[in-house]
């Protein structure tokens, strides 16, 4: 009576081992990637939020005159995330609608990531 294991049977044990380790390891890849992109989304969110915080402590005047201005805007937050931009923007998207009240603003957060272009843009309405 021989005791042990085949070849064949040592074989097949390591190629099902094998298997399992590399679907393991797909996985928790997939999750990391997808846990960076909701930090990166989160982080955008938090900063185009922080703009709309700072424009509440400015005057419908002060936030018209400064609408073209993007290094004014990219200086309100601290940015942390890659090639990261902010612009702010009329959502009616011409001049004659920065005389409306409210006035709906949208911010949008540009960045890159994994070497792709992301954004993020949220959307509020201002009055004097």
């Amino acid at each position: 009576m021989k005791r042990g294991f085949t070849l064949g049977e040592l074989i097949v044990a390591t190629l099902i081992l094998s298997v399992v380790l590399v679907s393991i390891l797909s996985m928790y890849v997939s999750a990391n990637f997808s846990v960076q992109q909701a930090r990166d989304l989160t982080i955008a969110a938090k900063d185009a939020s922080g703009v709309f915080e700072h424009m509440k402590s400015l005057s419908l005047a002060e936030i018209k005159s400064n609408r073209g201005n993007s290094t004014y805007w990219n200086s309100v937050v601290n940015k942390t995330l890659s090639q990261e931009s902010i612009t702010v923007v009329n959502m009616d998207d011409t001049d004659t609608y920065w005389d409306n009240n409210p006035l709906e603003l949208g911010v949008t957060v540009d960045w890159k990531e994994r070497g792709r272009d992301a954004n993020v843009t949220m959307i509020s309405k201002f009055t004097d």
